[in-house]
């Protein structure tokens, strides 16, 4: 059967079409790389980012690019060309997602490959999830471990072919920012970066997932940093268990965030599993602050 999650959304300003992102499986497809199921990124379109029209698969396969599988994508819009980062499986070390890909798009359909961002010895080798943004003319770019230890930060200048990377992790495992309530965070999933200009917080925002192995919570906040090393709580959303899509139920969890910036507010679409059927991943909205539509 098809399963799809982790989505990435970005708003087409020039057309005003929505359009979301997702890792999409395949079950039984085999690549022609490796013997994986057939893991790629495709697209579904929307015109007030509720209602989504499925797209082509993939608009980003694997087997193009001598890959085995693409997973965890991140996707900004910057006016004028789209810019796709993805965790991929190659046919070297096929067990683990082992290198985070950049790929860029003037249409979100026709992807061209930019670099490959390795991972530093802190990281272990392995890549499990990205997200970037576009600030100021200079990429950032958090990127965690399939361990779940942490994140480390990437950036680049503006000519987006020179990539560095901080020499530690900007988010660890046990950090401490949402744990309250009893929640003890031991693991750390996924982050979502966007650009703020929130009063007193004109600089980078981040929504990390940690989560309590012990029964399977998950919970994300906002914290804010201005270089994107140094982190701290953000004021504007209160930390909050990621349950199901009503935020009350014990029936259901989520294990990755896509954040987007409308009118100066925040959408959050979650990707989230059914306890009773752990192998289903399927997209919710969390909003804040506004009513649909925008």
């Amino acid at each position: 059967s098809n399963q799809t999650s982790h989505v990435s959304v970005v708003k087409n300003h020039s057309t005003g079409q929505w359009e979301m992102f997702t890792e999409h499986l395949l079950s039984g497809t085999r690549h022609l790389n490796c013997s994986l199921d057939a893991w790629g990124i495709s697209k579904a379109t929307s015109t007030d980012g509720r209602n989504w029209t499925p797209g082509t698969l993939f608009v980003l396969d694997p087997d193009d690019f001598g890959s085995c599988a693409f997973v965890h994508p991140d996707v900004i819009w910057d006016g004028q060309k789209y810019h796709m980062f993805v965790a991929t499986y190659e046919p070297s070390t096929a067990s683990n997602p082992n290198m985070l890909k950049y790929f860029s798009s003037t249409d979100g359909d026709n992807w061209s490959y930019q670099a490959t961002l390795t991972e530093t010895s802190v990281n272990t080798g392995t890549v499990f999830s990205s997200t970037a943004v576009l600030n100021n003319g200079e990429f950032y770019v958090i990127a965690a471990n399939t361990s779940q230890t942490g994140a480390n930060l990437y950036y680049t200048s503006s000519n987006q072919s020179s990539w560095s990377t901080s020499a530690s992790f900007v988010f660890n495992s046990s950090d401490s920012y949402f744990n309250d309530g009893g929640f003890t965070a031991d693991k750390y999933y996924n982050t979502s970066l966007i650009c703020s200009n929130k009063p007193g917080e004109q600089g980078l925002i981040a929504f990390p997932v940690y989560r309590n192995s012990t029964v399977s919570t998950f919970k994300s906040g906002s914290v804010y940093s201005t270089d994107g090393l140094s982190w701290s709580l953000s004021s504007h959303i209160t930390p909050v268990l990621l349950t199901e899509k009503d935020q009350t139920s014990n029936n259901g969890w989520a294990h990755s965030t896509n954040v987007l910036s409308i009118n100066n507010d925040y959408i959050i679409y979650a990707t989230g599993k059914d306890d009773d059927d752990t192998s289903k991943k399927t997209p919710w909205i969390w909003m804040t602050n506004f009513s649909w539509p925008f």
